[in-house]
């Protein structure tokens, strides 16, 4: 990860720079972590400090690095701050079997609905054994990444349409304006015609 300028506050996408962070991956993150909160500016957008980049960086570490699930992250994070001792260390690691999701992937559709499938099909983790945990945990994180996704790409499709008929709107609206155009060219012709 690069080096940042050291500043006031940072932009989203300079912090998803300085990171080598998705927007959307730290929005997720944002509403995961109560420890990633940034303040937001008078235009509603998030502003972020040094000690966020920090710790979007120790989050990804987590993560990735470290293969945590989201709970024993948050729970390694609540000792950072209280000054105990890692909890992703003392805690089981997800299986090595399955390769984690990395913050710079492109998502692409047909991934997502494999995960829908596959998240929709899996048996139950709450009936297995209770031995299973980590397996369990990654089940629930996987269920709640696809349903922020879900939300998100509804919230998208909304601003779409919404976009869409501002488009319609502004295209009648300037039908309109070269009708009156027109109209007034041929009365200023028809003006002209009866003064000559």
């Amino acid at each position: 990860m690069q080096e940042y300028p050291q500043k006031e506050s940072y932009k989203l996408t300079e912090v998803c720079r300085y990171t080598d962070t998705q927007p959307y991956v730290l929005r997720f993150w944002e509403s995961e972590f109560p420890q990633l909160n940034p303040e937001r500016g008078g235009n509603g957008q998030p502003v972020y400090r040094k000690e966020d980049i920090d710790l979007v960086r120790r989050i990804k570490h987590l993560l990735y690095d470290e293969e945590c699930s989201l709970e024993v992250a948050r729970q390694a994070l609540d000792g950072d701050k209280d000054g105990g001792s890692s909890a992703a260390t003392a805690s089981k690691p997800r299986a090595k079997a399955e390769a984690p999701v990395r913050a710079t992937e492109t998502p692409r559709p047909t991934v997502v609905r494999e995960v829908e499938v596959e998240v929709e099909a899996a048996p139950n983790p709450r009936q297995s054994s209770g031995s299973d945990l980590v397996q369990r945990q990654r089940y629930e994180d996987a269920v709640e990444e696809v349903h922020h996704l879900r939300r998100q790409l509804k919230d998208a499709e909304t601003a779409c349409r919404k976009a869409e008929n501002s488009l319609q709107e502004a295209g009648g609206e300037a039908e309109r304006y070269r009708l009156k155009a027109v109209k007034a060219g041929r009365r200023i012709e028809d003006l002209l015609e009866s003064l000559s």
